[in-house]
């Protein structure tokens, strides 16, 4: 495992402007790159990282006050073991810059400009697009649609039934402003944190990046059977991730939705991983 210091982190505002369909005037997308400082250390393997509702870049490398730099850090650990990670906020959130208001900014344009972003970096690296929640609904979207990478993660997204969780559409259209809704954080805690919460110092750190989300990415995570068509066109390694707060109503049975990952009869390429709060893991691999 590679020592922090010698992991590069860069952030680059990227523009794409007149690159997304359907969209005039400015569109910039902040990334920050993990890598190791050394190409004798890089493993070959590029991981695109995409946050979820409410949440920036800084998802996936949260700093917490008192804590050590990487202990709370996902692109620093895959970084410190030879993988080139790249975290971003997604097109409309965080510092990323759209011409447009958020009730005009659609879900297809937000997985266009990560499609952009994929093939502006991945250069002859293989890469792993990974998305949480909504970053999964719209990598799942991105991936469905321009197909740049090699392999994809679904992290607590649903593709088929979604569960109660104590949010759905009628509430969420009460907090819209100017086409984005915020969602007090503290409502969240229960869906976002279980019944073992992490220590306070790192829920304030987390509550930091609360962002307003597009209207129309909220309203597409939370419409039921929104993905089933986009999983029609998977065809390359698939990895879905559940934890048991997750909005998915089934875990065992979103493998069905993907039937190009399915020669004959036996299922090939993807894996369902569901983690509980106390740590217990069940692995599908599917049947003959």
């Amino acid at each position: 495992m590679l020592n922090i210091q010698t992991i590069d982190i860069t952030t680059n505002d990227i523009d794409l402007s007149g690159q997304v369909d359907d969209l005039s005037g400015e569109a910039r997308v902040v990334a920050t790159t993990f890598a190791p400082a050394s190409s004798l250390e890089h493993a070959g393997i590029l991981v695109v990282l995409v946050h979820g509702g409410s949440y920036t870049r800084r998802y996936w490398d949260l700093i917490v006050p008192g804590y050590e730099r990487d202990a709370y850090s996902c692109a620093l650990y895959l970084a410190q073991r030879g993988h080139v990670v790249v975290t971003l906020d997604m097109l409309g959130t965080g510092e990323s810059n759209v011409a447009i208001s958020g009730g005009q900014l659609t879900p297809q344009m937000m997985a266009q400009a990560i499609d952009l972003v994929i093939r502006r970096v991945k250069q002859e690296s293989t890469t792993i697009l990974c998305g949480h929640s909504m970053g999964a609904y719209i990598s799942h979207l991105a991936q469905s649609t321009f197909a740049s990478a090699d392999a994809l993660m679904l992290l607590g997204n649903n593709i088929g039934q979604i569960r109660d969780i104590g949010i759905n559409l009628d509430m969420v259209l009460g907090m819209v402003d100017e086409g984005y809704i915020s969602v007090p954080r503290p409502f969240l805690y229960p869906f976002f944190h279980g019944s073992f919460p992490p220590p306070t110092e790192v829920i304030a750190a987390d509550d930091a990046y609360n962002v307003p989300v597009p209207l129309q990415l909220m309203q597409g995570m939370l419409t039921p059977g929104k993905q089933v068509q986009l999983a029609r066109n998977i065809t390359v390694p698939l990895l879905l991730v559940f934890g048991e707060e997750d909005s998915v109503k089934d875990p065992g049975d979103e493998l069905s939705y993907f039937p190009m990952l399915v020669r004959g009869r036996r299922l090939f390429c993807p894996l369902l991983l569901t983690v509980t709060i106390s740590q217990r893991i069940g692995l599908n691999c599917g049947k003959s």
